[in-house]
């Protein structure tokens, strides 16, 4: 699923996708026009309906959003009702002045109602619970940020990877003829005497070479493609390549600082471990909550019948208010020790942050160099592979002129193609560089996909094609 090319990147999942994105370059002038062409954005929007651990972090979320009503439960008014209607049998023994006994059963039905009002007054904890849900939520937010980012990340990986089989596809098909035709050359050089019996055995290695990197493409062809169907929950058939001439960095700003800035404000992971801090934050003050008073308002009315043998069909109405108030003393150093724990916990989070901090900082810095260097790259690429063409024609010419071998010509055209490789090799890592800055700023959105999408050519491949 992920062929490596050779990238510096903080992360290897970028690595691969740099790997991805050198293939678009590669295949670009190998189109054709389909009428289910898929496109890097609409395989993005699809992904984003279909693909189960992002739907499942959505869902995730809307569920955490029940913490802010749960939690201002605990602040709002509880109303109860009580009741109970009971059958009772009494044996009821008497004694008189003369000691004598006297004994009677009395059957009587009681019933006991009642209605409750409490509304909680101070209850610091459950403020500090409400404020909790509040922060969980956002915190779930951020996480399904996360996943969005991920996801993009992962389907443009997974699309480009298609692209890039194809390329190798290509290649292998374009070094196979060209080795038939050597091979068939120098096999009637070598019957006139123009070529050597090694011209020959290089030849024919070379070519059985290339005939099985052709016999591994086409399986990486398929593998690429239902890895990209099962992201997309839909078959593929044919996808957009990426014109190299779209490759241009334009007024994207180059300044390490103002990237920096951009990732402390707006970085979901820098958010996140932020809103961790606030969390553990708040669980030491909930902690030592524990050790405050807390103080309710009561009101209840009372309907009471036959409530006891003392009381046979007398019905009694009460109606009582009041306030509850209750104030710890000791518990065993339960909260002391909770508290300890929670402020531990509070400054595990502040590590955690910084961390965080540092490490996305570092890597917009690293992004912001790798986009300089690629965009340079770019340009001399492009001149090295219309030397190595060149070269390759000189060296052609060479041989029918006799001053060349057949091992002259193969090294030539073994250099061409490394030539386009490490230039579709440049071309990607620009447009991973811009991709990995946007994600590191927390800007990996619509605007930033438009952007991928725009280097697109307006040809495509077929990935059913052989």
């Amino acid at each position: 699923m992920r062929p490596t090319l050779s990238r510096i990147a903080a992360r290897p999942r970028l690595r691969r996708l740099l790997s991805l994105l050198a293939a678009a370059g590669l295949c670009s002038g190998a189109g054709l026009a389909h009428a289910t062409t898929l496109d890097l954005r609409t395989a993005v929007d699809r992904a984003l309906l279909a693909e189960a651990k992002y739907r499942a972090a959505r869902a995730e979320y809307a569920a955490m959003q029940q913490e802010i009503p749960r939690a201002r439960a605990g602040l709002l008014p509880q109303l109860s009702a009580s009741g109970s209607r009971t059958d009772n049998r009494a044996d009821i023994t008497q004694t008189n002045a003369l000691g004598q006994n006297t004994s009677r059963d009395s059957d009587y039905v009681s019933s006991n109602y009642s209605v409750t009002l409490r509304q909680p007054l101070v209850r610091y904890d459950s403020w500090i619970k409400y404020r909790q849900a509040d922060t969980r939520v956002e915190h779930a937010g951020r996480q399904v940020e996360l996943a969005h980012d991920s996801l993009i990340l992962s389907v443009g990986e997974s699309y480009l990877n298609c692209l890039l089989a194809d390329a190798v596809a290509q290649f292998a098909r374009a070094e196979v003829s060209a080795l038939e035709g050597l091979l068939e050359s120098a096999t009637r050089g070598l019957t006139a005497g123009t070529a050597t019996r090694t011209d020959v055995l290089d030849a024919e290695a070379r070519l059985d070479s290339a005939r099985v990197k052709l016999i591994e493409a086409r399986h990486g062809i398929d593998a690429a493609r239902r890895t990209l169907e099962a992201a997309i929950g839909e078959p593929v058939d044919a996808i957009r390549t990426i014109d190299a001439d779209r490759l241009v960095l334009g007024s994207l700003s180059n300044r390490i600082d103002d990237w920096r800035e951009a990732a402390l404000a707006g970085n979901p992971e820098i958010a996140a471990a932020r809103l961790a801090v606030d969390l553990a934050r708040d669980e030491t003050r909930l902690q030592r909550a524990g050790h405050y008073p807390t103080l309710d308002f009561i009101a209840q009315r009372q309907l009471a019948e036959s409530d006891s043998i003392s009381t046979l069909g007398t019905r009694t109405h009460t109606n009582l208010w009041g306030f509850q108030a209750n104030i710890p003393l000791f518990a065993g150093g339960y909260v002391t020790a909770s508290t300890r724990q929670a402020a531990a916990r509070l400054e595990r989070a502040q590590a955690e942050l910084d961390a965080t901090v540092e490490q996305i900082t570092l890597r917009s810095a690293r992004a912001v160099e790798g986009l300089k260097a690629a965009s340079q790259r770019v340009q001399a690429l492009a001149r090295a592979e219309d030397s190595a063409a060149a070269a390759l024609v000189g060296t052609e010419k060479g041989l029918r002129a006799g001053t060349r071998s057949f091992i002259d010509v193969l090294n030539a055209r073994q250099q061409l193609f490394e030539a386009r490789q490490n230039r579709a090799r440049a071309n990607a890592e620009f447009v991973l560089g811009l991709l990995e800055l946007k994600a590191s700023a927390g800007e990996l959105d619509d605007a930033a996909i438009a952007t991928a999408n725009d280097f697109l050519a307006d040809v495509a491949i077929d990935l059913n094609s052989d």
